[in-house]
């Protein structure tokens, strides 16, 4: 798989974020943002992702990125959009195919990785559960995407 990088993004750019929404990311995270600042997945069978308490998988279509000149690829935009319905210590950092979002929970008892269905596409959303664990680190969900 491969993906189509933002650019990169600076330790001091990283830092400015996590002080603006007052948490502190997961260092693999950094180090993807540090190397990736984010990208379009290349379309193949390898941006899947198994999705267990789904019981399918969800196609990644984007990471987002800090600063990256694509509004549409910022974490920012997302974050403004969604500042209402987010957890505290919740970040929006990537889409699927399916229209839901990948979400980066970097603080409480459910820290990883998971799939927000915000538009219900599966079968089993519904406003009471929506949200879909995947990984427990960032490393752990890319080591099939990156």
């Amino acid at each position: 798989m491969t993906i189509d990088k933002f650019g990169t993004a600076k330790i001091e750019t990283i830092r400015a974020f996590e002080n603006q929404y007052h948490l502190r990311l997961p260092n693999d995270y950094i180090k993807f943002l540090l190397e990736y600042n984010g990208g379009i997945i290349e379309k193949d069978e390898k941006c899947q992702v198994f999705v267990k308490s789904l019981k399918g998988t969800i196609h990644v279509d984007v990471l987002y990125g800090i600063g990256t000149t694509h509004e549409n690829a910022n974490i920012d935009t997302w974050m403004a959009m969604f500042k209402d319905d987010m957890l505290d210590g919740a970040v929006v950092i990537g889409d699927s195919i399916e229209h839901g979002f990948l979400v980066l929970m970097c603080s409480g008892d459910n820290t990883g990785i998971c799939y927000w269905d915000h538009t219900y596409e599966f079968p089993s959303s519904n406003d009471e559960s929506n949200m879909y664990f995947i990984a427990d680190t960032f490393s752990d969900f890319a080591k099939g995407l990156l």
